[in-house]
């Protein structure tokens, strides 16, 4: 699975997605922002049991990063991202020079390297929890 789209593909397996962008960094240059991906279930409201699944999984992934799954009250959208740079996306996230102040290159560069490492295991367990989910509930209407 390719991993810039591995979260992408795991989600669209959930619902259907509506979203201009399926990649979540530059296969061009990883390091000119944090991996993320924006994203919305198609005619799913924002409060449905399904986002609420995802948030748990994000909690319980073991990867080399802590994930967040985060909306804005005025938006219908999704956005995936590691938590470290959660709080950035109201600031600068874009601008690589913000992210040289708040980091060594050397921390900035590793912390980008982790989360594209995690984004192939976090696409696989998202996809194993929600697996085990439907699994569950199969079962219990069978008994």
């Amino acid at each position: 699975m390719e991993t810039n789209r591995s979260i992408f593909l795991a989600l669209s397996k959930i619902a259907k997605i509506a979203t201009s962008k399926v990649s979540m960094y530059s296969i061009d240059d990883p390091y000119s922002h944090p991996p993320f991906l924006r994203f919305r279930f198609e005619n799913i409201d924002k409060e449905d049991e399904k986002y609420n699944f995802l948030r748990d999984v994000f909690v319980n992934f073991k990867g080399n990063l802590e994930w967040n799954l985060m909306t804005k009250s005025e938006s219908s959208n999704f956005i995936i991202i590691p938590d470290i740079f959660s709080d950035d996306l109201e600031k600068d996230f874009y601008n690589q020079e913000y992210y040289r102040e708040k980091f060594t290159l050397l921390e900035y560069h590793q912390l980008i390297d982790n989360a594209i490492e995690d984004i192939p295991n976090l696409a696989k367990y998202i996809t194993l929890e929600y697996n085990k989910k439907v699994d569950y509930l199969c079962f219990n209407e069978i008994i």
